[in-house]
């Protein structure tokens, strides 16, 4: 099967949320596509990488939610980081924030979507890369 990992970042995040919000999402499927070790010459060991590389795209806030909804509707997973995030300190306040929300009223600040490449590119279709 042919996969896609697709990050989606809203807009109106600032330098230092994309980066935040890039690192909780992509620490989401390591499960899925994590690879193994890295040693260099002196046998120092990195950890893996992932084995798929992650397009990047950008969103206003209602390409944000329909993106959401698209990737709810198909077979992909979908990962979420919404802006009430910002305002959490741990993982137990985080996982709330959604559940007390249903998928139309969250305001996401992000979007990781991953599976097979066809239906990730139906997902995000419409969206420009980030740059």
């Amino acid at each position: 099967m042919d996969k896609k990992i697709a990050l989606i970042l809203n807009e109106t995040l600032e330098n230092w949320q994309a980066c935040n919000v890039s690192a909780f999402l992509g620490s989401g499927i390591t499960d899925e596509f994590k690879g193994t070790n890295y040693m260099d010459q002196e046998n120092n060991q990195y950890v893996s990488l992932l084995t798929e590389p992650i397009a990047v795209y950008v969103a206003s806030k209602n390409h944000m939610q329909r993106s959401l909804l698209r990737g709810n509707n198909r077979d992909v997973k979908v990962g979420v980081f919404s802006f009430d995030m910002f305002n959490t300190f741990n993982d137990r306040d985080n996982r709330q924030t959604i559940a007390s929300k249903t998928s139309e009223e969250i305001n996401a600040a992000g979007l990781i979507i991953f599976g097979n490449k066809k239906e990730v590119d139906k997902v995000v279709r419409g969206l420009h890369f980030f740059h």
